[in-house]
């Protein structure tokens, strides 16, 4: 696990495919917060990602392993009223001797979930079509609220902010190479599905 301190987050060289299958069995006991993290990044994808609001920031990812840390660029999302669509999560990890072994945590292609707060801190995110209501570009991290703004008040964030709760930020296939994603409230999940796999697990 990692935690969040002076803006970095730090992502222990925990592998990825334990994170997920720790994901797996958060979800199964009706988790009420986590943060979920891997020096090695996990996917996470959806059909449609739906929230009330976005802030997006830059941070770093500081990634300890046996030879001492070091940090990784990253985009670090803060969202409120999120909503997945086909929630999918994959990790993989090399084992000696026996090689690759992966995972896939996936909720039915049509199930909505409800995620509520979410701080995703990933090497990269990206999406299809975006919708985006009230929009502010480069305003500082600090007024923004961003999360990752203690490292760098005044650095970039973008700001996008529903005004009648009903014109959401919404991205179509939304997939993200994720450090680490914080869940700050409990999820209720229609349908859960885990593969493992000895091929590699996407989320495609």
């Amino acid at each position: 696990m990692g935690r969040t301190r002076a803006g970095k987050f730090a992502a222990v060289s925990v592998p990825a495919l334990a994170v997920s299958l720790g994901f797996g069995v958060a979800i199964a006991q009706g988790l009420v917060s986590a943060t979920l993290s891997s020096a090695n990044g996990f996917e996470l994808a959806g059909s449609k990602t739906t929230a009330t609001s976005m802030k997006l920031g830059l941070g770093t990812a500081q990634v300890a392993g046996a030879a001492g840390a070091t940090d990784k660029q990253a985009a670090v999302a803060d969202m409120a009223g999120t909503k997945l669509t086909g929630m999918c999560m994959a990790a993989n990890d090399t084992i000696p001797v026996f090689g690759n072994i992966g995972v896939k945590i996936a909720t039915a292609p049509a199930d909505i979930t409800d995620v509520g707060a979410v701080t995703l801190n990933a090497a990269s995110i990206t999406a299809g079509t975006t919708d985006l209501p009230k929009t502010t570009v480069g305003q500082a991290a600090s007024e923004a609220g961003v999360s990752s703004s203690s490292a760098n008040p005044n650095g970039f964030a973008l700001t996008s902010v529903s005004q009648s709760g009903t014109d959401l930020v919404d991205l179509t296939g939304m997939n993200a190479t994720a450090y680490a994603l914080t869940l700050e409230s409990g999820l209720t999940l229609s349908s859960l599905n885990v593969t493992p796999t000895t091929s590699t697990a996407t989320c495609g």
